[in-house]
């Protein structure tokens, strides 16, 4: 016995009837979005290293200054 399927020609449901399968999930980033995203990043890490610079120096100073007092 044969069981009925969906491609039977007495199926109501024609080729011309079927929907497209939707997207599922998000879809991918633009690439110019993740290279501004790096860029910032890149620009924080160097404004970072810069800021530990300038702190490093000035404890380094007060430290000086501690050492003439």
């Amino acid at each position: 016995m044969r069981y009925p399927d969906a491609r039977t020609p007495s199926s109501k449901a024609g080729p011309a009837d079927a929907k497209p399968v939707p997207q599922v999930g998000k879809r991918p980033s633009p690439p110019a979005l993740l290279f501004a995203i790096g860029a910032i990043w890149v620009a924080a890490g160097i404004v970072l290293v810069i800021g530990v610079l300038y702190l490093r120096g000035g404890i380094t100073a007060l430290a000086r200054r501690a050492d003439h007092s």
